[in-house]
């Protein structure tokens, strides 16, 4: 999308506006449409990533979580709803 993961995750912190952001924005647009199969697995590691960035360790996953997590595909059928319309802010809460 044109910028660093660091300066998004930076604007997540710092301002609600950009939790609005649908997660769809921020994929390369370039890149043909994911399938429903890549976008399960998009939402997993959204999900992953953004509990792996709690502010307090003992709210992380631990690595054994996340391991189990990918191998097993454990949370992504388990999110509700349409990949056209999921924010960030619900994937962070998720």
């Amino acid at each position: 999308m044109g910028r660093h993961p660091e300066n998004l995750l930076h604007d997540l912190a710092s301002s609600s506006l950009e939790k609005n952001l649908l997660l769809k924005e921020i994929l390369d647009q370039r890149s043909s449409p994911p399938t429903t199969t890549e976008e399960e697995d998009i939402v997993l590691i959204m999900k992953t990533a953004f509990s792996c960035l709690q502010a307090s360790p003992q709210a992380r996953p631990t690595m054994q979580g996340v391991y189990q997590a990918f191998t097993y595909r454990q949370s992504s059928s388990s999110f509700p709803g349409d990949f056209s319309t999921i924010t960030l802010e619900e994937l962070q809460g998720a």
